[in-house]
């Protein structure tokens, strides 16, 4: 099957299409779609640098990009293979971590359910995260 891009007008096949949603297919195609990420953080450049300056402003959250990296190498790589939400069973699964100093010890939780463990883990994540000095 193919669809026409509606930036640069190819028909393409559906696999230069990125997924939107739960069924559905980015109306751009990857390498439109691509052009114009790089063309919004050119032309959004302080926006870009202030994100980042918020990530990577404690060791902590350095060390948690670095963990969500090896999740996503270790996807890319096969070593590690996304599942269902454990609570609900749901397909659209972000990975959590109990433990950061385990980068690809996660748990697989759609983000309702991601969003309530963290609410319940908070406190207790914080002794979780001043472990994560032994990652470096």
């Amino acid at each position: 099957m193919t669809k026409r891009c509606s930036h640069c007008r190819e028909v393409l096949p559906l696999s230069s299409f990125w997924k939107a949603g739960k069924c559905g297919l980015h109306n751009r195609c990857k390498k439109c779609h691509q052009a114009g990420c790089i063309k919004w953080r050119k032309n959004n450049r302080e926006y870009v640098a202030a994100a980042m300056r918020r990530i990577y402003r404690t060791e902590a959250g350095r060390r948690r990009a670095i963990v969500r990296g090896r999740v996503q190498n270790a996807l890319k790589s096969g070593k590690l293979v996304r599942r269902p939400c454990e609570v609900c069973g749901d397909v659209r699964v972000q990975a959590h971590h109990d433990d950061y100093t385990k980068p690809l010890d996660v748990r697989w939780l759609c983000p309702k359910h991601h969003h309530e463990v963290h609410g319940q883990v908070l406190v207790r994540n914080e002794t979780a995260l001043a472990g994560i000095a032994k990652l470096a």
